[in-house]
């Protein structure tokens, strides 16, 4: 059987360099699962707090008279403290995301009153992004 002497220790290096790349694409793989995890959690929380401030439509009695300013400011009013509340319930990362701005209420549409909430969370941890400097997304 015919051997090269000079082509001993190549698979160990081989190897080394495989088992490198995988641990770098495996903990690629758990920073996005966190980061994804993180932004079904704030659409979540988006969705139930628009849910509860839509609720402000009803209680106002705006729904009976959409054209009534005064009604509007009472919805306007419940809506911003609904929306407060069920966004202190619903964390994101183990904690409360922040609402960017208040809800906003739209009545042009006769009969279909419409609720924006826009809600970030900064500071999500990451795990192996540190290994490049990155200590939060």
């Amino acid at each position: 059987m015919y051997r090269r002497h000079n082509e001993c220790g190549q698979t160990i290096a081989i190897v080394a360099v495989s088992m490198v790349s995988f641990l770098a694409m495996a903990a690629l793989a758990i920073d996005l699962t966190t980061l994804y995890v993180a932004r079904g959690e704030i659409q979540r929380a988006a969705d139930s707090a628009a849910l509860a401030g839509a609720k402000a439509f009803v209680d106002s009695g705006v729904t009976s008279n959409p054209g009534n300013a005064g009604l509007q400011a009472v919805a306007q009013q419940l809506a911003n403290s609904y929306v407060a509340g069920a966004v202190l319930q619903n964390n994101v990362s183990g904690s409360s995301p922040q609402l960017v701005s208040p809800p906003t209420l739209d009545f042009s549409l006769q009969g279909n009153p419409r609720i924006t909430v826009n809600l970030q969370k900064t500071s999500l941890p990451v795990f192996f992004a540190r290994i490049f400097g990155t200590t939060a997304a």
